[in-house]
């Protein structure tokens, strides 16, 4: 068991509801990210704790959102549908949305992250999710 789960078990033993600051950390471990005042106010709208099924609905809805927006992201780049993203899928990206930023700069962080110039979805996924969340 990972170290985030065993302190999660730890903290919350069987609880079946969570007061606000259980569900702000349950929630940071999950998705790596602190639920804003705006979604704190809505869940203890009308009471002090929350279920924690309800707690996983809303948890597992973020994280099925959090994949859609990563795929949604590789496939803005990787136009032709190849299953991977290259040098010319880069250039033209930056072309149309960077022409800015050095393509130098942009060329050699894009080396460093794909082997031989091609960065397929499982390898995009963990480098654009890492950066999202700081794993």
């Amino acid at each position: 068991m990972s170290n985030r789960y065993q302190f999660l078990k730890d903290l919350l033993g069987s609880k079946t509801y969570l007061n606000e600051t259980e569900y702000i950390i349950y929630n940071v471990v999950y998705t790596g990210q602190v639920p804003n005042d705006a979604e704190i106010n809505l869940m203890f709208f009308n009471a002090n704790l929350i279920s924690r099924k309800d707690a996983n609905v809303i948890i597992s809805k973020k994280l099925v959102d959090k994949e859609s927006i990563v795929l949604e992201t590789f496939r803005a780049f990787d136009t032709d549908c190849k299953g991977y993203i290259d040098t010319e899928d880069l250039k033209n990206a930056w072309k149309s949305t960077l022409p800015n930023l050095s393509w130098e700069i942009l060329h050699n962080s894009f080396r460093q992250i794909a082997e031989d110039d091609v960065l397929d979805y499982k390898a995009f996924k963990i480098y654009f999710l890492s950066s999202i969340i700081n794993i």
